[in-house]
């Protein structure tokens, strides 16, 4: 399972770095940083003591779990930016193609 998501974690970083570069002005877009309760950032420094990574890392492995987990479909619905539609996570095709 590790191996599993370690090899999806290197796959989604190069999508990362390829849709920054693939964008018009890169230095203008940036991530977004939420504001985690105590109690979460408890929990994601947790799970990063379990796998051995830093918190940043710990926090793009749990996306990628989540991306795995929850019904795309619903997500796909619910959507609210269609414009990036071939580099989301929870595109079925995209999904399908790096399997």
């Amino acid at each position: 399972m590790e191996k599993n998501i370690e090899r999806k974690m290197k796959k989604i970083e190069r999508d990362m770095i390829n849709y920054y570069l693939d964008d018009d002005k890169p230095e203008e877009r940036k991530g977004y940083t939420p504001q985690l309760s105590y109690q979460s950032s408890c929990t994601l420094r947790r799970i990063a003591w379990a796998l051995g990574v830093p918190m940043t890392k710990a926090i793009e492995r749990v996306m990628v779990y989540a991306a795995d987990t929850i019904d795309r479909q619903k997500v796909c619905s619910g959507c609210r930016d269609k414009s990036r539609c071939s580099d989301c996570a929870f595109n079925q095709q995209r999904k399908e193609a790096t399997a």
